[in-house]
């Protein structure tokens, strides 16, 4: 890759960072329905038209922020095993995935901070559903939970778990990962109805 363009790739990532600054800091003073394009671009220190060099619009620059942290989170999820959740199932402790989640949401509350007063949150619990839902019922298979456990319990459990994080997020964020994991790890072992090793 010559100078040139590495110095292009460099712009590129000043100005994208710049931009998502930009937005992080519009939500402290205005809703995200309220933001615009105009507001962005200007607290950014860019044209309106560099700013659609990059996005479409507000919601696509939102849509890539959730993407980043579904890939920040993926690692999370692939590290779920039936082992980890039995040595928790015996010990009490909270499964460290959870605790993970809650630590990460906290070291970024501006995403989760945005995405909760926005009109996609929706989506993105959903898509942050599809991402652990799978991995969830594969380690949850040696635990051999009844039918309607195994229908239902994983849903239930993605759905538990953000109901739990919006709530947290919107007081917050004042109870520790570890306080909160521990509560998550109780319901998650009533859901799935899990009270044998």
């Amino acid at each position: 890759m010559g100078k040139d363009n590495i110095k292009e790739d460099l712009r590129i990532r000043k100005t994208r960072a710049a931009i998502k600054d930009a937005l992080y800091e519009l939500t402290r003073e205005k809703t995200y329905q309220e933001i615009s394009v105009m507001d962005i671009a200007q607290r950014a220190m860019i044209n309106r038209s560099t700013f659609y060099l990059h996005y479409k619009d507000k919601d696509a620059l939102l849509d890539a922020l959730a993407q980043e942290v579904l890939e920040d989170m993926n690692p999370i999820a692939d590290a779920i095993s039936e082992e980890n959740l039995r040595n928790c199932a015996k010990t009490g402790a909270p499964f460290p995935h959870f605790i993970q989640i809650l630590t990460y949401i906290r070291e970024n509350p501006a995403f989760f901070q945005l995405i909760l007063g926005s009109n996609k949150k929706g989506s993105f619990y959903l898509e942050l559903s599809q991402e652990f839902s799978p991995k969830v019922a594969r380690a949850l298979q040696g635990f051999k939970p009844d039918a309607i456990a195994r229908t239902y319990g994983p849903v239930a459990l993605i759905n538990a778990l953000s109901g739990i994080l919006r709530k947290w997020i919107k007081n917050g964020m004042v109870e520790e990962p570890e306080q909160l994991a521990a509560l998550i790890t109780r319901v998650s072992l009533a859901v799935m109805a899990i009270d044998h090793i």
